[in-house]
This record gives C-alpha cells, sequence and structure tokens, in this order.
C-alpha cells in the first residue's frame, strides 16, 4: 500500500498537480454580495488551474478585531519583513510609496492588456514608467439625493453650491431627516469629500510655484463652506466626527439624509436593502469646474513573492471582463470600456452619472501621500469639530505636503 501511495505521488508530481498556494488580500468595501463574489472567482480559478490553490482574505481598511493594523500598516510591514500575501490590493496614493516592493505587473500581463482599461485609469497605475498593477476598484462620485424629498418640496437637484445650500436648508427636517450627510471621521473618505470642493473652487494641490496650494484661496472658501453647513446653517447631521463614509451611508438607506455625495454602492445598496427609497442621482454641484475625484485601487503583485508566476495567472484570470462586470455591477465604476459598454450600466441613468463623469475626474499627485492624507484627516476633523480654525488647520497641512514635495525632489 505504502509503494502505491508513493507512485501516486510522484504521478501527481509529474504531471504538476501538487498544489502551490498563492495568498490574496482584498479589503472590504461593504458592497453586498462581495465575499460571494470573491468565492465565485476564487473556485472557478482553481478549477481552471489545478495546480494552483488561493489563501484568501478580505481584509479591513481600518483594522478590527481580527486585524490588529490599518491596512496601510499592514503593508508596511509586509514590505518591511519581506514575506506577506503575494497579490495585495492597493490604493493609488500608496503605490509611490511602496513602489520598490511591487513586481511590475507589465511584465506578466498579457499583449495588449493595458490597452483594455480607459487610458485615464491605466495611466493612475504606471509609476516611472512601470506598470504597477490592472485596476481592481475604480469610483467616481457624484451627488446622491432622496427624489420623493425634492419633487415633494418642488425643488430641482442642485448644479451649484449655492443651490445645494438652499436645498440642504428646505430639505432639512431634523430629526426625522437632515438635508446634507457628511463623513468628519478621521478616515480616507472624509479628506475625499473635501477634495471635491476644492477642486471645483479652481483649487491646485500643488501650485504653479511647486508649493503647496491646499491652504490658498479655494481651500479657505471649499472648508468654510463645509463648516458653514454644519455650524451656521445645521443642515449636516449630528455627530459626524465620529462618521465614516459608511456611517452616513446607513443614514441615508434608513431615509435620515436628504443629500451625499457618495459613490455607485450606495444605489446598490439603496436598492437592495431600501427598494422603496426614491433616489436619483446627479454631478456633483460645481462652483467652478465640473469635477469627481477618481479614486483607483490597484492588485498589486508583491516583489517579495515566491510564487509570482502562479500568483500572475490569478491576476490575469480575475481581470478577465466577465469577473469585471460581475464585480462592478456591486457597486463601482468600471475601469474598462468593454464593462462599460454593457447595458447594466448604459440603460440605467443612475449608473450612467458615475461612468459619464470620468472625463472630469482629478487624482490626487502621484507622491508617497500617506503623510499629507493622515494630516489632512485631522485638520477636517478638528474644524467638522468646531476646534480649529479653518486657515490655520489648512496651513498646517501645507507644511506637511510642502515637506513632501521637497523630500520627493
Amino acid at each position: 500500500m505504502l509503494k502505491k501511495m508513493l507512485i501516486l505521488v510522484c504521478l501527481l508530481s509529474a504531471c504538476g498537480l501538487h498544489a502551490e498556494e498563492i495568498e490574496f488580500i482584498a479589503w472590504d468595501y461593504k458592497m453586498p454580495g462581495e465575499r460571494a463574489f470573491y468565492d465565485t472567482l476564487i473556485r472557478e480559478f482553481e478549477a481552471a488551474n489545478p495546480g494552483i490553490t488561493v489563501k484568501f482574505t478580505l481584509g479591513e481598511w481600518s483594522g478590527g478585531p481580527n486585524q490588529k493594523l490599518p491596512a496601510h500598516d499592514l503593508v508596511q510591514k509586509w514590505c518591511a519583513a519581506g514575506s506577506g500575501p503575494d497579490i495585495v490590493v492597493m490604493p493609488d496614493i500608496w503605490l509611490v510609496e511602496f513602489l520598490d516592493h511591487i513586481e511590475p505587473y507589465g511584465k506578466h500581463a498579457p499583449e495588449g492588456k493595458s490597452r483594455e482599461y480607459f487610458p485615464v485609469l491605466y495611466k493612475k497605475g504606471v509609476i516611472n514608467g512601470r506598470w504597477t498593477g490592472p485596476v481592481w476598484a475604480t469610483s467616481t462620485k457624484a451627488l446622491i439625493y432622496r427624489k420623493d424629498l425634492m419633487d415633494e418640496a418642488g425643488l430641482q437637484p442642485p448644479k451649484t453650491w449655492q443651490e445645494l445650500l438652499d436645498c440642504a436648508v428646505k430639505l432639512n427636517d431634523p430629526p426625522r431627516v437632515y438635508g446634507f450627510g457628511l463623513a468628519g471621521k478621521l478616515d480616507y473618505d472624509t479628506s475625499d469629500n473635501f477634495y471635491y470642493f476644492f477642486w471645483s473652487a479652481g483649487g491646485k494641490l500643488i501650485g504653479p510655484d511647486g508649493r503647496a496650494g491646499i491652504n490658498g484661496q479655494a481651500g479657505v472658501k471649499s472648508l468654510q463652506f463645509l463648516r458653514d453647513l454644519i455650524f451656521k446653517h445645521n443642515v449636516v447631521q449630528p455627530g459626524l466626527t465620529q462618521h465614516h463614509r459608511h456611517d452616513t451611508e446607513e443614514l441615508f438607506i434608513q431615509g435620515k439624509i436628504a443629500m451625499t455625495e457618495n459613490g455607485p454602492w450606495l444605489v446598490a445598496s439603496c436598492r437592495k436593502r431600501a427598494p422603496d427609497l426614491k433616489i436619483g442621482v446627479v454631478p456633483l454641484p460645481v462652483d467652478k469646474l465640473p469635477v469627481t475625484q477618481t479614486i483607483t485601487d490597484h492588485m498589486i503583485l508583491m516583489g517579495y513573492s515566491r510564487r509570482k508566476d502562479a500568483a500572475a495567472k490569478l491576476m490575469n484570470f480575475a481581470t478577465q471582463d466577465q469577473y469585471r462586470l460581475a464585480f462592478t455591477k456591486l457597486g463601482m465604476v468600471p475601469e474598462k470600456p468593454a464593462v462599460a459598454a454593457d447595458p447594466h450600466f448604459r440603460n440605467d441613468p443612475a449608473w450612467k452619472v458615475f461612468v459619464d463623469i470620468i472625463p472630469t475626474g482629478r487624482s490626487i499627485p502621484k507622491l508617497p501621500w500617506e503623510r499629507v492624507e493622515l494630516a489632512m484627516q485631522k485638520a477636517l476633523n478638528g474644524v467638522y469639530a468646531g476646534e480649529k480654525d479653518v486657515k490655520v488647520a489648512l496651513n498646517e497641512v501645507a507644511v506637511v505636503l510642502d515637506k513632501l514635495i521637497h523630500d520627493s525632489k
């Protein structure tokens, strides 16, 4: 019997059927059906590649009971140790910081793969001429509003900041409903929601003189507008400094917020969890320029991986159109024209807005941005809590940004 077992093991090894395990970690976007998508993807990949198994983790961006460190600090730890998951989903603002630890995906991508993507989104993953990794998740943001409340009040969806304020004031009826939902916790979405206003007001994160522009006229105007929504007009939900984007979304789904800036996942969540809630979607209100923020997370093959060929197979498999369509339908903007052409996106007025505004997208500069990001979150949280002056808070961020610019030269 033992001899037969040894022969079987040898035959399996000779046929290449012994399992090679790769590790893949993505981060939870809190979209309904997300875990089921990954389970299906991995099951079908393993069936198509019987010599490879996948150890998958759906982690938490901010950490939690089962993950002591936030995502950024985990990636930092793995890079320092030279050991960790083979494939890591990484946001665009971390790519420069971890560039030396990234295996260029261009070395493993099939011929013509880069042409499958919207050029503006593909280029976000190209650092110093190296394609770091394919886009895994894309979001643009728009204004999502309670259509029933707008109709009852005889209002049209706002197109300008002043109209946004007017609608927020007229729809505000606390504690039943608040005019505008805003995230203010120490988290990425808090700063993202500020950047839309900043860019629309004509602001530039780095000015023509090569110095920080965050504390210029556009920055002060934008942050003062948001502060006034909270303290002068009282149209924002209470407790916002403890609210993550997910908390604001939850309030909207419960019908307690009339308008909020958010991504397409909120539309998907409303339709699944609150199908009777009448909602509408329009581009973000404008001051001077129509803008949205184009955020991308990328599927990254780590340089320390000892299973690069097997991991690249998973990346190439997972980025096929059929899987990208299934994933983006959960609540993301498609990163490929072929996927965006699906009737799910083109024939649905709400989804169509998120796709059509891609050309107006702005992005964070390609710098190791985390230091600035943390300073921005702290500044906004302080202003939203009524503890910091607008100009003082932005000056503090400018100091951090100027140092980053200097260190990056």
